[in-house]
């Protein structure tokens, strides 16, 4: 016996159904109430699984034919890479035709030939030992040490002088001679901006720096010129000894005094505003001029020298 709600195997005494709880005297009254066959459930599940199983054939068929369909593509186009025919019978009776020599010849392209104008070209100084091929083109003495380069002493004078001025005019330095302005002048890079030396050695970088006191070191301790028209100027001493404790000043007149100050003063490159002065020491090849503030001479001068400096002077006062 099966219960009418669950359909559950129930005893045929059952009041109620163990399974669902359904109140089987209820369901005993109705007179409509039909007894379910006891095959029912089972011919149901029959019916599913056998729809499962067909859907399921159908479904390894249609993917079985899917791949063989797929290998047999593959399989061909590989064929197909390595061996364009099989065999005699699929070679076509017709041999390609190839384009003749004219055809060619017909679809090249005719090739056009560029002229360029020639670019003139300014001739490029070669490095040498001497400064002369430095201050032109081929300036290094912003990268390279001259102590550790070049050999200075082979050097003239000309060339020493011509090399400080090289690192002034690469750092826009406005030289007060016109000579020295104009010879630079003539070069691209040359746009001077400032009279004041303190301005252009401020722009030297580290390697300038080094080289031009390195420089300025070899001029000053050069040997005695065979020109000399006074060892004052030529043999320069009062960066070396002390005059008060070399010379007996009280001796000198107030003119030597004042020569021997003015010493002082050319050598580190004070311009004169008496012209007498101005063109006396301009003779000598170590003199430069290049500036008129007295504070930025000053203070170019070593202990030495600044000492000699104000002891000079106290001495010329005192003859005033």
């Amino acid at each position: 016996m099966y219960c009418p709600k669950c359909g559950n195997t129930i005893t045929e005494t059952a009041a109620y159904c163990l399974h669902c709880g359904a109140n089987l005297n209820v369901y005993a009254q109705q007179t409509n109430f039909v007894q379910p066959h006891s095959g029912r459930r089972k011919k149901n599940l029959t019916t599913l699984l056998l729809t499962l199983t067909v859907i399921m054939s159908v479904a390894v068929v249609l993917l079985g034919i899917s791949f063989i369909g797929n290998q047999t593509k593959d399989s061909g186009s590989h064929r197909s890479s390595n061996n364009l025919y099989n065999s005699a019978d699929e070679i076509p009776s017709i041999a390609p035709k190839y384009p003749t020599e004219e055809e060619i010849q017909s679809q090249v392209t005719p090739s056009i030939t560029i002229t360029q104008a020639p670019t003139t070209q300014a001739p490029i100084t070669q490095t040498t030992t001497t400064a002369a091929s430095v201050y032109t083109k081929d300036y290094d003495y912003a990268v390279v040490y001259i102590e550790n380069t070049y050999d200075v002493s082979g050097w003239s004078d000309d060339d020493i002088q011509l090399a400080i001025n090289t690192i002034l005019a690469r750092n826009q330095y406005r030289f007060q001679y016109d000579d020295i302005r104009n010879h630079f002048s003539q070069y691209p890079w040359y746009n001077p901006n400032t009279s004041d030396m303190a301005v252009a050695e401020s722009r030297f970088n580290s390697i300038e720096k080094t080289n031009y006191y390195y420089l300025a070191a070899c001029r000053e301790n050069r040997p005695a010129s065979n020109n000399s028209s006074s060892g004052t100027t030529d043999t320069y001493i009062y960066d070396t000894l002390y005059v008060e404790n070399t010379y007996n000043i009280a001796t000198w007149t107030r003119d030597e005094i004042q020569f021997a100050i003015n010493a002082i003063l050319a050598r580190n490159h004070y311009i004169f505003q008496t012209n007498s002065i101005q063109a006396y020491f301009s003779s000598f090849s170590w003199y430069y001029g290049n500036t008129t503030d007295m504070s930025i001479v000053e203070s170019r001068f070593n202990s030495i020298e600044r000492t000699n400096y104000e002891y000079l002077t106290r001495w010329r006062n005192a003859k005033d």
